[in-house]
């Protein structure tokens, strides 16, 4: 599998890793990341996995991102987003918009989540692909644990084991990964193998 580092940064200094944190794209779309790059302190994860399934690397793997409000998570965490709409509405013409008011037509999963979202845009089989391939890559390259958070509502215990988490497991505002991200199939493929 290829990765993109069209957009990769340098920087010299190095962290020890000791989580993935995933998440969705913070702007909507890949293309709103190169943006982010024209400002003096861009806030982009190390990568980023579009609809189709293509990495996008914007930085090492080492480094430290500004991407969460946690600076500490920031150091320690490796940042992979996932392009995905969220949370959807229906309009009063019966067309779904995203949060960003753009119309979605892709595919749906339907469940309430804290008492006002219900329609969600669903992960795509390829971001499922390249997720668990980048995940494995990452946790054999820079020796994270291969714990898994089970959701993303709770904290975990992983918070404290290091591992792989989800923004919302430590940010309890943010909404990602959403209800409709297939929560046990990817710890299941991550968990299941030592050597992928």
């Amino acid at each position: 599998m290829n990765i993109n580092t069209k957009y990769k940064s340098t920087d010299d200094v190095k962290y020890d890793k000791e989580y993935i944190i995933i998440g969705n794209t913070k702007f909507g779309t890949i293309e709103d990341y190169e943006y982010s790059l024209t400002c003096s302190r861009p806030i982009l994860p190390n990568y980023s996995i579009d609809e189709k399934g293509g990495i996008f690397q914007f930085s090492d793997s080492r480094t430290k991102q500004n991407y969460l409000t946690d600076l500490n998570f920031n150091k320690r965490g490796i940042i992979i987003t996932l392009e995905n709409s969220g949370y959807l509405n229906k309009t009063n013409k019966n067309v779904l918009v995203d949060w960003r008011n753009k119309e979605y037509y892709g595919d749906i999963y339907n469940k309430l989540w804290q008492d006002k979202y219900s329609i969600w845009a669903k992960y795509t089989e390829k971001q499922y692909e390249s997720l668990i391939y980048l995940t494995n890559k990452l946790i054999n390259e820079c020796n994270i644990n291969r714990n898994v958070a089970k959701n993303n509502i709770v904290k975990s215990s992983t918070v404290k084991e290091g591992g792989v988490l989800y923004i919302s497991n430590i940010i309890p505002t943010r909404l990602d990964l959403s209800p409709a991200f297939d929560y046990e199939y990817f710890k299941e493929q991550i968990t299941k193998n030592e050597e992928n």
